[in-house]
């Protein structure tokens, strides 16, 4: 069908590039009706990405509402696969002593470095994958919006974001054990005191960190994941104007209002890429701004997610990402700079 194509619109034939367009959708259509939710739903977007190309809006309009009505139906469909972990209790407990200390700030500073994903971590996960593995596109979905991750070929960055999902995934039981241990050796306000000595957190919004770590001793993630997400948007913005950035921009539409930039324009900021590691900032747009990854900040922001979305493993992360922060600190003349 593509040369098919191809030759209608090098004819600048559009009638006939439509009509068989029109043709295959019918196919697709009657295919989905016997095939699962998500492989259905792999070839709708395909359509609609078709119908979208070729100027065809109705039609892509009406494959866009089918998949918008079936996004629960994929959900449904899905089924977990888990496998056992064989971990001996003496292992865990010395990986765990290994990081918890008797001193919060450097027990802070052992869990910001061990669970930030290392570029060359992933590099060497990902030469290990077997040679077809790095040359498939794979795609993840929630039911509401589809990701592709391009071959080795095509894109190997986008590849190595595939592999941190794993790696984090993993990494997900060892961290929530970690803050288990952290909790229970110090209280949530002897944290918030000592967040609050170092100078990238200002005192007028402690009554908001003191909430939201409240919340995470009560596991209510849900209130954990939308106290947490703007506070770190509004540190990383706040690190941008400390570094000599602005971090607001004029209205592109609006002349003489000015907006303050979102966290996806921050962490894109020259300034902010320049200073913090690119380790660091691969991992806090992978969790909170990257389509690729988890996109916390934009999935929450916009209410795209159920109340299943709101587990532990998103408070955890976000808790991460304060770590990392508190790594950040104020040099004699008055810039900030990251510490060790």
């Amino acid at each position: 069908m593509e040369r098919l194509l191809h030759y209608y619109h090098s004819k600048s034939d559009t009638e006939k590039e439509q009509s068989l367009i029109q043709v295959y959708s019918k196919c697709v259509f009657r295919l989905c009706e016997t095939i699962e939710p998500l492989a259905a739903n792999w070839h709708l977007e395909e359509l609609a990405i078709l119908f979208h190309s070729h100027g065809m809006r109705v039609e892509y309009t009406k494959v866009c509402r089918l998949l918008w009505a079936s996004r629960q139906l994929v959900v449904d469909s899905m089924q977990r696969i888990s496998t056992p972990l064989n971990l001996k209790q003496e292992e865990l407990d010395h990986f765990i002593a290994s990081i918890i200390c008797d001193s919060l700030e450097e027990s802070c500073h052992n869990l910001a470095d061990k669970f930030l994903p290392k570029l060359e971590e992933l590099e060497e996960d990902f030469n290990n994958l077997p040679p077809l593995m790095k040359l498939l596109k794979s795609s993840t979905t929630d039911g509401l919006t589809r990701s592709i991750t391009k071959g080795a070929l095509e894109g190997s960055d986008e590849k190595l974001l595939e592999v941190m999902n794993s790696l984090l995934q993993f990494d997900n039981f060892l961290l929530e054990r970690c803050l288990m241990f952290l909790y229970e050796r110090f209280t949530g306000e002897v944290f918030i005191d000592w967040l609050y000595t170092l100078p990238a957190f200002e005192i007028d919004r402690k009554p908001i960190l003191q909430n939201a770590i409240q919340h995470y001793l009560d596991g209510d993630w849900m209130t954990v994941v939308h106290l947490l997400i703007p506070q770190i948007e509004h540190l990383m913005r706040q690190l941008l104007w400390k570094l000599g950035g602005c971090p607001s921009k004029p209205d592109k539409d609006r002349r003489g209002i000015f907006r303050e930039k979102d966290l996806g324009e921050v962490m894109r900021d020259p300034i902010i890429e320049g200073f913090l590691k690119e380790d660091v900032t691969r991992y806090i747009r992978f969790i909170l701004v990257d389509e690729r990854g988890w996109n916390m900040r934009n999935e929450v922001s916009h209410g795209l997610n159920p109340l299943g979305y709101f587990r532990r493993h998103k408070a955890d992360r976000l808790l991460h990402i304060l770590f990392l922060l508190t790594l950040l600190k104020v040099d004699e003349t008055s810039k900030i700079s990251e510490g060790s």
